[in-house]
């Protein structure tokens, strides 16, 4: 899907708080660029399997927060 990571970081699930993550194998410098993820590539009403759904029943689906369309994408 065009994910780019720069060798310098790993996704790991040791050394982190959360159980899992981004590491730094080696010394990063502020402002380096290290990882690229394409628009496409990420989760969202419109990339998701439903997005034709969720589209057609934008109108039933409105809510004050507008959560509910990624809410559905997630299930």
């Amino acid at each position: 899907v065009g994910l780019e990571l720069s060798p310098k970081v790993a996704v790991s699930r040791q050394g982190t708080v959360a159980g899992y993550g981004m590491v730094a194998r080696e010394s990063v410098q502020a402002g380096e660029l290290l990882f690229v993820v394409p628009r496409a590539a990420l989760l969202s009403q419109y990339t998701c399997s439903i997005g034709g759904l969720l589209e057609r029943e934008r109108g039933a689906l409105q809510s004050q927060s507008g959560w509910v369309p990624l809410l559905l994408a997630l299930l």
